[in-house]
């Protein structure tokens, strides 16, 4: 799908928890972003953007309503390095953290989840319950169970 005027005017728009205007775009099927603009904001007084932005984005063809060439994608490669292996510029603007919400740090601060390490007797006398149950829900949280231990006394006082 191409993203038109229309498109952008209709689609809605909302305040992220950063205070971020964000444009939900979600269920429009859109592959890759190929017409990029971003001109006069922020991003485009940065020193070597457009060349990072066309190594981050190598499906982008127009960039700043101007058509990205291959001259401009080497000179990005040589610059930044390859994906698997960055090179040092590439590694420090990667570094630096943006105020975006990251979805791979855990809710509660970063603690870690607190697990029960269970004996290997304890292991088996599970698995035979396991084997002993009479219907699926029961199977299902004996396997629970053993994947992540007792989750409280109770459960060890229905038995």
């Amino acid at each position: 799908m191409r993203l038109t005027t229309e498109l952008l005017q209709a689609a809605p728009s909302y305040l992220n928890p950063l205070n971020d205007r964000e444009l939900d775009l979600r269920g429009h099927k859109i592959l890759a972003i190929e017409n990029l603009g971003v001109a006069g904001l922020a991003p485009y007084l940065r020193e070597n953007y457009r060349y990072w932005v066309i190594w981050r984005c190598p499906s982008v063809r127009f960039l700043d309503y101007r058509k990205v060439k291959d001259v401009e994608k080497a000179a990005a490669g040589r610059l930044f390095g390859s994906m698997g292996e960055p090179s040092a510029l590439a590694a420090r603007i990667m570094g630096t953290k943006s105020k975006t919400f990251d979805i791979s740090e855990p809710l509660n601060g970063g603690q870690k989840e607190y697990t029960v390490r269970l004996s290997a007797a304890e292991k088996k006398g599970i698995e035979a319950r396991i084997r002993a149950a009479k219907s699926l829900e029961e199977v299902a949280r004996l396997e629970r169970e053993l994947r992540e231990g007792p989750q409280s006394l109770g459960d060890a006082m229905e038995e």
